[in-house]
């Protein structure tokens, strides 16, 4: 009998264990569907408030009105220059001259304006000149081909302009980095070759070009892409992947390596009251960069990217003996210029101005993205502003304290003020 009671009990005890048991597994069970849903719900709603800003930000634009991430105000006004169904690319680049404007088109053709008290009311003419003689058009070729035009840099009296050469041999064209520069007058602009590479290579690989920046005295900087060529890049025999120094004089073919391992760069800008020189580059798929430039360093392409990259790479630069940038994106933005803004954007720090060129959302591309510090602390991107359009080159203009910007999609010059 005092078995059977303890049987009894051992089964009641067994069955009471198991309800907790599935009680509590059904109760998990719950919570994890309810979390999935609630995630799934959250997510929806998240991507759904994304696109609800955007859409915002969009029509914002369209009023002429910006608000960046961080809630800085700005207000946009669009000089028109192509009103073509086409994109040109690159479409063209501004620099500012004493009282004037100018903008090179990325066909060369050059236009002067003088600055208006409002500078989207600059009325724009073009500037005669011989830059046309030093490029090739092929009309079964698309824009990216005919429009030569790489940078354009203003010093002193003179402007200096970095373009593709091309030669076609047999059936093939191949294209390699020059320069060539024109003193500013008033009648014409008459340019002559200042800096050429020998080395040439196929003008379907679309990493060419070069960006441009006064280095000290008679002497320039130049960031030349890595033209498809992986191997030159490390090599001391080739100039691509590489900023190298020249001197503004006869001898075009002479230049010192500065630094090493650029993919294919963007954006140049010397900051000479800090003695900080940047340059920001696109990576493969991800890996966009910013690097803060030293002399006779590497900066790991094609050995190390936070990019996915064909060929096997590392991510992390400094562990592999290369320098780590000073930001990196793992979606890509396509990063175009860098320009310091001064006291543009309301910072007790520097800040520079980086813009974008791909990417139709506004979490990548179609952006200037914000970067402020300072030379003795960590540079950060503090805030970002999405202008709705491919931007392929951005400068300060001091004087109205206002910020230019080149809409390629557009075919506009966009004056952002406060």
């Amino acid at each position: 009998m005092k078995n059977k009671k303890l049987i009894i009990f051992s089964c009641i005890f067994a069955a009471l264990l198991l309800f907790i048991f599935l009680a509590f597994t059904a109760q998990k069970s719950k919570n994890w569907l309810v979390n999935k849903i609630d995630a799934k719900i959250e997510n929806k709603l998240s991507i759904e408030l994304d696109q609800i800003k955007l859409e915002l930000k969009k029509t914002n634009l369209q009023l002429g009105l910006i608000r960046s991430e961080k809630d800085e105000n700005f207000i946009i006004n669009k000089i028109y220059f192509n009103k073509k169904n086409s994109m040109d690319r690159p479409f063209g680049y501004v620099e500012e001259y004493k009282n004037e404007l100018i903008f090179v088109h990325g066909n060369g053709n050059i236009y002067f304006g003088k600055k208006e008290k409002k500078l989207h009311e600059t009325k724009f003419f073009i500037k005669d000149s011989n830059i046309k003689k030093f490029f090739i058009f092929d009309s079964e070729k698309d824009s990216y081909f005919n429009n030569s035009v790489r940078d354009i840099y203003i010093f002193k009296d003179n402007i200096y302009v970095v373009y593709i050469d091309k030669i076609k041999i047999k059936d093939e064209y191949m294209t390699t980095t020059n320069v060539v520069k024109s003193s500013i007058n008033k009648n014409n602009l008459n340019f002559k070759k200042i800096f050429a590479l020998k080395e040439r290579y196929p003008e379907s690989i679309v990493h060419a070009g070069g960006k441009l920046q006064h280095y000290s005295d008679d002497t320039f900087i130049l960031a030349i892409p890595d033209n498809g060529y992986l191997d030159g890049v490390n090599s001391d025999n080739f100039a691509v992947g590489k900023t190298v120094l020249f001197k503004d004089n006869d001898k075009i073919y002479e230049y010192k390596v500065f630094t090493k391992g650029h993919r294919n760069p963007q954006g140049l800008f010397n900051d000479k009251k800090n003695n900080l020189i940047f340059l920001t580059e696109h990576g493969p798929a991800g890996g966009d960069e910013i690097n803060i430039l030293k002399k006779n360093l590497n900066y790991g392409w094609p050995k190390a990217s936070y990019g996915q990259a064909d060929q096997k790479t590392f991510k992390n630069h400094m562990a592999n003996g290369f320098e780590e940038p000073v930001h990196f994106w793992e979606n890509n933005p396509a990063v175009s210029e860098i320009t310091k803004v001064s006291k543009f954007y309301n910072s007790a720090n520097d800040c520079y101005f980086i813009s974008s060129l791909s990417g139709a959302s506004e979490f990548f591309g179609n952006h200037i993205y914000v970067m402020c510090g300072d030379s003795s602390k960590k540079f950060n991107i503090k805030d970002k502003i999405y202008i709705g359009d491919r931007i392929r080159d951005i400068a300060y203009i001091q004087s109205h304290n206002v910020v230019i910007v080149v809409l390629e999609a557009s075919g506009s010059l966009g004056v952002i003020s406060k």
